[in-house]
């Protein structure tokens, strides 16, 4: 008898951590997608950006390609945010 209770702890001590580790992945998802929303793309378009060096047109601003524009309230009318 004491063998089973002990897998069974064992067992629940295991889906526990799971349950956790799945819960801290999906907040890091969410608030990963917050801040994707909030800088205007993909944090890994961000972070693989050269961040120094001569740009090949002195007259453009290294990135500037890559920069979008910020949402007007126009740009959102319609959508809801679901949180």
């Amino acid at each position: 008898v004491k063998d089973i209770s002990g897998f069974l702890e064992t067992q629940s001590v295991w889906l526990n951590f799971n349950l956790a580790r799945l819960r801290a992945l999906t907040d890091y998802l969410q608030y990963q997608t917050r801040l994707e929303r909030l800088v205007g793309g993909s944090l890994n378009d961000l972070a693989t950006e050269p961040t120094s060096g001569p740009s090949s047109d002195p007259t453009k601003i290294q990135g500037e390609s890559e920069i979008k524009k910020p949402r007007t309230n126009q740009d959102s009318e319609g959508e809801s945010d679901h949180e």
